[in-house]
């Protein structure tokens, strides 16, 4: 982008001054489960994208990012970091979830689940419905 003497500009345009509050992120990544297979690049996608975030885009602050790796990743924690997040992020703040490991769809609903660390293969309930991401009280049951 051209300035007004033709020279280039260094706003890259990647955090406008217009945007106000603060950015949070959650990051789940999960590649060593107990009951499912496991996978390989899930917990590094989840730490890649973070850094990005930080290093080229600086969109938040270490106080407001939380990543769950493996073990860590268990209903419980998940959902009490969501519901950490619905009693600290402001309707002007911006919030990135980044959810990376095995998933279920439900083809009679066709309703999506994540599956934590701690779940079960025959039995959903401790699966965590999509809608947790739309509703202050989240059921994965639902």
């Amino acid at each position: 982008m051209k300035g007004s003497k033709g020279s280039e500009s260094t706003n890259t345009g990647l955090t406008p001054t217009y945007i106000k509050g603060i950015t949070w992120f959650f990051g789940i990544g999960i590649n060593k489960y107990k009951n499912f297979s496991q996978l390989y690049n899930a917990v590094k996608d989840v730490l890649d994208f973070e850094a990005l975030l930080r290093k080229r885009y600086e969109v938040f602050e270490e106080s407001r990012s939380k990543v769950l790796r493996n073990g860590e990743a268990t209903i419980e924690k998940i959902l009490d970091y969501f519901d950490h997040l619905r009693k600290n992020v402001k309707e002007s703040d911006r919030l990135i979830i980044y959810y990376s490991g095995h998933g279920h769809c439900d083809k009679a609903s066709g309703r999506g689940f994540w599956i934590p660390v701690d779940a079960k293969i025959e039995s959903r309930g401790l699966y965590i419905h999509n809608s947790c991401l739309l509703y202050t009280s989240p059921s994965p049951r639902d």
